[in-house]
């Protein structure tokens, strides 16, 4: 027989993109193992039949519907307060189903974030959290290449801020707080969390996909790409500059994606007269991002702020190289793999007079790019199978129960 166990869920669908479908995915394979009553909002597509025929449990909770007409016309803050009321509601069915049955453990699961309420506040139960990112940040030296954004890039610092110091209340009303990233490790264990873990959020298939060979001879024009969503955060305005100095070499860069940025990156390309030297795609389909790929010789990464990094397990799952900052979710990706290089995030002009030395030493030949190459395509993606996750996750799990 199954131990039992709640999984709270906020963003969880079958099928879904990014948060929904990692949440889906973490109740999915835990109910291979347990017992799993999911608590999740009402209105996912097609979850209620998945719950049905794989055994899950299915407890729908909504936020009361006069409070979401109230705070809909606040934006991110009118769906932080929707949070927070979602979550209190949470806590009451948790209490009702701890006090009517024996669970093994609640798990916080998905929202990976440290502003996630504390839905643990009087659960008589081990309580897990995680995967959960955050702390990260933009320093302020950065703020002006993350352009329009860096308004609500600063109030979020502040809010971060306030956060980090709330956390020491939430990590050490867990048993165990799981972390996607080294830099919330560093916030968890500082905080006196009783166990932490280090487990990567982003998740990849076992079936590898096509690599196309990569070769890059000096002369050439140097390709870089980046697909993804459009946002000030990513800073791509770091390798424009860096580029836009890198008078004597040949380069184009592919920008495929929308987002908020978009504009303020083709303006700053026009200021830096270098527009005829990016392209940008705006949303594309399968095809045309696999031509980009196909000719690209780096995917460029230079997030100031960004806590996982699933962008670049696309490129390395393809065999592209990536160039990224040494900071966040992307530093623990590359880390000391090969597979690409990593950006010193000391100060903007740092970065920009590394990323042009790099980048003119990979078209001169000085940097071994086929080596490069080869380790992109020998990445070793096991700490992101779901395997490898639910293993590590069910392994700490058991030695909580024990505890």
């Amino acid at each position: 027989m199954k131990d039992k166990i709640i999984m709270v869920c906020y963003a969880c669908e079958p099928g879904g993109a990014t948060e929904h479908g990692l949440g889906w995915q973490w109740v999915l394979r835990t109910s291979q193992f347990k017992d799993v009553i999911l608590i999740t909002r009402p209105g996912r597509k097609g979850l209620a039949e998945e719950c049905n025929k794989n055994g899950i449990e299915l407890v729908e909770v909504e936020v009361p519907s006069i409070r979401r007409k109230l705070t809909q016309p606040f934006g991110d803050v009118g769906i932080w307060i929707r949070i927070y009321s979602w979550a209190s509601n949470v806590n009451k069915h948790i209490k009702k189903i701890v006090d009517k049955e024996t669970i093994e453990y609640v798990h916080l699961v998905t929202f990976h974030s440290i502003w996630m309420p504390n839905i643990f506040k009087g659960v008589e139960t081990k309580k897990i959290w995680g995967p959960v990112s955050g702390g990260e940040y933009v320093p302020s030296a950065y703020m002006e290449y993350v352009g329009p954004e860096n308004k609500k890039e600063k109030i979020r610092n502040r809010i971060n801020r306030w956060m980090t110091k709330r956390l020491v209340n939430k990590a050490k009303s867990c048993d165990l707080m799981i972390c996607g990233n080294s830099q919330t490790l560093a916030l968890a264990n500082d905080s006196g969390c009783s166990k932490t873990a280090l487990i990567l959020p982003n998740a990849v298939s076992k079936i590898p996909k096509q690599k196309a060979r990569k070769s890059y001879s000096e002369g050439e024009c140097l390709n870089f790409a980046f697909v993804g969503s459009c946002q000030g955060r990513r800073t791509l305005t770091l390798l424009m500059s860096a580029l836009a100095k890198a008078n004597d070499i040949k380069w184009k860069l592919d920008i495929a994606g929308t987002g908020p940025a978009l504009r303020f990156w083709k303006q700053y390309a026009k200021d830096l007269l270098i527009s005829d030297n990016i392209e940008f795609h705006g949303w594309v389909g399968k095809d045309v991002v696999d031509m980009i790929y196909q000719r690209a010789h780096i995917f460029a990464f230079t997030t100031i702020r960004d806590g996982g990094g699933s962008g670049m397990l696309e490129a390395l799952e393809r065999g592209v190289p990536v160039l990224a900052l040494d900071w966040g979710g992307p530093a623990d990706v590359i880390a000391d793999t090969g597979a690409g290089k990593l950006i010193t995030a000391d100060s903007p002009e740092t970065s920009i007079a590394e990323i042009k030395s790099w980048v003119v030493g990979l078209a001169e030949g000085k940097i071994n790019y086929s080596e490069m190459v080869e380790k992109a395509e020998n990445f070793n993606f096991e700490d992101y199978w779901w395997e490898t996750k639910l293993q590590k996750y069910l392994d700490i799990a058991n030695a909580i129960k024990k505890s």
